[in-house]
């Protein structure tokens, strides 16, 4: 949600929900499928999680807009132009796909830095 909200420059949303279960970690306390909606000022957003299930084993962010859809994940970025000329508006006329993210970092970075900032005290790259 942080990417979101840099991306957004939305702050924190005014409301947020969420639910969720535990369906296959026998045990556990925290929901490893749950579906959360955030209200923002100007937009809604969802987050989706399922950890019961590998058919989308990784993260990516889509941002949904009225006339392209921008969608991030661990290969890169695509955008999605719409061609909202007629009856074919939902309809994708072209697709870019840029690599920006080096596979071999994903978390890496993330956890080193959460660990630093253990040892330094110094803040987060992403605070709360």
């Amino acid at each position: 949600m942080d990417i979101v909200q840099w991306f957004m420059n939305a702050g924190t949303p005014r409301a947020a929900s969420c639910h969720g279960n535990v369906f296959a970690m026998t045990g556990a306390e925290t929901p490893g499928v749950f579906s959360a909606t955030f209200d923002y000022e100007k937009f809604i957003a969802t987050w989706t999680l399922d950890y019961a299930n590998t058919m989308d084993n990784g993260w990516n962010i889509r941002f949904l807009g009225s006339r392209a859809t921008l969608w991030l994940d661990n290969q890169g970025v695509r955008l999605y132009a719409v061609d909202a000329s007629g009856p074919t508006a939902n309809r994708i006329e072209k697709a870019h796909r840029v690599k920006v993210i080096d596979e071999k970092l994903q978390d890496i970075e993330h956890i080193k830095n959460f660990v630093d900032c253990c040892r330094t005290r110094k803040e987060r790259n992403a605070p709360l």
